[in-house]
């Protein structure tokens, strides 16, 4: 059976499924809470909102850093000239010892390139919830 329109964009699939990148990065050792801090405020600034982006994650100086960034316009997609800019911002910081952006992927109903186990937990156990079914935690 087809699925309509409607439910396509309610439920993010077909011609409405949006594609956001996986990012993370490892510091140089001795970066200060204060450079962290203004490290994420510039990257929001600069890399992510001055594009239309939004960025969900997080992390510390010591443990590295890592999310997802899409786009903030609905039902779009992050685009290659979206990650080259945020991979080059990200290259062109001091602080950054390392940095990976992944390759674009369904951030609706698609494995986290970085986190494959830990999304498809969470696709399998919504999946279960949407269907019915009981899931044990």
């Amino acid at each position: 059976m087809q699925m309509n329109r409607r439910l396509r964009k309610k439920k993010h699939l077909g011609e409405f499924r949006q594609f956001g990148v996986s990012l993370e990065c490892r510091f140089h050792p001795g970066l200060s809470p204060q450079m962290f801090d203004r490290f994420t405020d510039e990257f929001i600034g600069a890399a992510v909102e001055t594009r239309s982006l939004l960025f969900g994650g997080g992390g510390s100086a010591e443990l590295g850093w890592s999310g997802i960034v899409s786009t903030s316009r609905r039902y779009d997609s992050l685009t290659e000239e979206d990650r080259s800019a945020l991979l080059v911002w990200l290259e062109n910081r001091p602080e950054v010892a390392m940095s990976r952006l992944s390759n674009p992927w369904d951030i609706w109903h698609g494995a986290d390139p970085f986190e494959p186990h830990i999304t498809e937990h969470f696709i399998h156990t919504n999946r279960a919830r949407d269907s019915g079914f009981q899931v044990e935690p």
